[in-house]
């Protein structure tokens, strides 16, 4: 009994370091800062507003602020309209002059989202690795696209404005659809561990009880 015991006894204990390492050990977890996405307004998808154009000569900037916040990357709603796959859009994150993250979409990945029915995100990776407060500007340059391929953005008239877009060829009646994520410290873990310690505790409980009843007898 008393070596049952001693296994019960170091049983929980182990759940009860691991409840204790989900309480105080953070997990960094995506999570979207801002977003807006709603496309609800438009019967249809061909209603929704294609905003600018990316081309070789056309870049496109997307600018917004954070305060204390690590970037993960920003998901945005192209539109791509044409045959000829070839081509790539460069995307640069700049904080001030500096270069902080980059990432490369292909056109021919940007063609594989479309859809006859929904638009659907694209998810840019410009991670930044440490919090930051400022203001960020996000350009989207074409390289070796088609001239008669036209790459633009998504947006509507209900758009919030937390993002601001500006390109040559947009007339900013509407803006983009946009999702922002940072990376953020989570505990993810806190209720299940919470669970499994509570559970470990009352079969140990029980199990206890009964090998002292069996011995009692």
């Amino acid at each position: 009994m008393k070596k049952i015991r001693n296994i019960l006894i170091c049983v929980n204990l182990v759940f009860v370091l691991c409840f204790l390492a989900a309480l105080i050990i953070p997990v960094d977890r995506k999570d979207t800062l801002y977003s807006s996405t709603d496309a609800s307004i438009y019967d249809k998808k061909n209603m929704i507003p294609k905003l600018g154009g990316i081309t070789d000569s056309r870049e496109a900037e997307i600018r917004f602020s954070i305060y204390n916040k690590e970037i993960y990357g920003i998901g945005l709603y192209f539109y791509v309209d044409g045959t000829d796959e070839e081509g790539t859009i460069k995307c640069t994150l700049k904080s001030g002059d500096q270069v902080v993250a980059e990432d490369t979409v292909t056109v021919r990945e940007l063609m594989a989202t479309q859809s006859s029915s929904t638009i659907n995100e694209t998810e840019l990776y410009l991670r930044t690795n440490a919090k930051e407060s400022g203001e960020y500007t996000l350009i989207l340059q074409g390289e070796n696209i088609s001239p008669e391929t036209r790459v633009a953005l998504y947006g509507s008239r209900n758009a919030d404005h937390i993002l601001s877009y500006v390109n040559a060829n947009s007339d900013n009646v509407a803006d983009i659809f946009y999702s922002l994520e940072t990376m953020e410290p989570q505990h993810p873990y806190i209720w299940m561990t919470a669970m499994i310690l509570a559970m470990s505790l009352l079969f140990s409980y029980l199990i206890y009880s009964d090998l002292k009843e069996k011995n009692s007898d």
